[in-house]
């Protein structure tokens, strides 16, 4: 049986831009590494999303929704990089941090089966671009609890009948 989780990377980095997007006035906010994304044009503010560890925090739960399923759930810190780029990023990146904590934040990834943790502290790292120039980037890490689940299908019976065949001597008939 192949698994499908409740909860996916998609679902994750979608919620955490459409945060970001809201919090912060940025031109845009792309996932970074392997989606062959371009850097927005320069003299813009922009974010980019990198995800850095996913450690476990909890041993498996496991609930039967069903007579015949099962449902295992466990519970990640997902380590979120956000690089700020543009002329604002220290701005940015200060709105992002203080925001990180507000109730806010919480009721919208919420509804995406995401938690805010916490974040690291912010920290300057600038960046030569392609045409030698040096980009203005602030970093910050945050991170979120998510508790992807799977489901599974499992026997079970719904009925028994048993037809009375009468005492056994379970001594006799299953001698020792």
């Amino acid at each position: 049986m192949t698994y499908v989780a409740s909860v996916t990377d998609d679902m994750v980095f979608t919620a955490i831009r459409a945060w970001v997007i809201a919090s912060a006035a940025v031109s845009d906010c792309i996932q970074g590494d392997g989606n062959r994304a371009s850097i927005p044009a320069g003299g813009t503010d922009f974010v980019i999303m990198t995800p850095l560890t996913r450690s476990r925090l909890s041993l498996n739960e496991t609930s039967h929704p069903t007579t015949s399923t099962e449902t295992s759930t466990s519970s990640f810190d997902y380590a979120i990089q956000l690089d700020c780029y543009g002329p604002n990023a220290g701005d940015i990146v200060s709105v992002l941090d203080t925001s990180w904590y507000s109730n806010r934040t919480f009721d919208a990834l919420k509804t995406q089966y995401v938690f805010p943790l916490y974040s690291e502290h912010p920290r300057f790292a600038p960046m030569v671009n392609g045409e030698q120039q040096y980009e203005n980037r602030w970093i910050l890490v945050i991170h979120i609890q998510f508790k992807p689940s799977i489901t599974d299908s499992q026997q079970s019976a719904s009925s028994v009948t048993i037809t009375p065949t009468g005492i056994i001597n379970v001594d006799v008939k299953y001698p020792g």
